[in-house]
């Protein structure tokens, strides 16, 4: 028959934050990888001393939840994004700074979409580049992290996310956004804002960081109210010319 006893070692958690795990609605698997680093940190005692950070291999995890190494992969992938645990180097913890986590009934993790066969339509032998360029546009979008059904939308995390992102056109939008420190009240309009600008920030691309700053700096002092994307292309194109 078990029969915990504290005596045997025991986790301590402060009341405000087990009153903050009611609220915090993630699934089964990543609730089973929360209470592995919880159990392998704070649960970790030398005398007074308790651990905060720990390297935990995927498969004490796999041997300790009974899920399979990829799925125990992609759940701490989960979390991180979510903010609920911290990643530096090999190790992890818990944060303990829940205004930090992303309370979010589904969050997508920043992945590549794959690339899909656009639709051709002909006419008269010829694809239409419009269809193409909409698909284009649609999946680019989709890239960034999309924290679908958040109760409260923070665009200061998404933009975040998007300056994390590979692809060097959603930097540069990123980038636009925060400095002119646009705060955005919903997904859809960011993402509209975005759809926006990825044409004049894909021009962008092209150019080094040295041509890009150099623009920047130039646009910013001599026009700083009215500068945006577009006047940064301008200036750029007419230094390459």
């Amino acid at each position: 028959m078990a029969n915990p006893a504290t005596k045997n070692g025991y986790l301590p958690i402060a009341n405000e934050l087990a009153e903050q795990f009611a609220r915090v609605n993630i699934t089964g698997q990543q609730w089973r990888i929360l209470w592995v680093l919880l159990r392998k940190t704070w649960g970790f005692s030398n005398g007074s001393r308790r651990k905060d950070w720990d390297w935990i291999s995927i498969t004490q995890f796999e041997k300790l939840t009974g899920m399979k190494r990829a799925n125990v992969y992609n759940t701490i992938k989960a979390l991180l994004v979510k903010r609920l645990i911290l990643q530096d180097k090999n190790c992890l913890c818990f944060n303990q700074n829940y205004n930090q986590w992303v309370l979010c009934k589904r969050l997508t993790p920043v992945v590549l979409c794959k690339r899909l066969t656009p639709v051709m339509q002909k006419t008269n032998g010829s694809v239409s580049q419009l269809t193409t360029y909409k698909r284009n546009k649609e999946n680019n979008t989709k890239e960034i992290l999309q924290p679908d059904g958040c109760k409260e939308f923070n665009s200061n995390i998404y933009i975040e996310e998007m300056l994390k992102n590979n692809k060097r056109h959603i930097v540069i939008i990123g980038q636009y956004f925060k400095i002119r420190q646009n705060n955005f009240p919903s997904l859809k309009a960011i993402q509209a804002e975005i759809n926006r600008w990825l044409r004049t920030a894909s021009e962008l691309a092209e150019y080094n960081e040295e041509q890009f700053n150099d623009s920047y700096n130039f646009v910013s002092s001599k026009f700083p109210k009215e500068w945006n994307l577009s006047t940064i292309a301008k200036y750029i194109n007419q230094i390459k010319l």
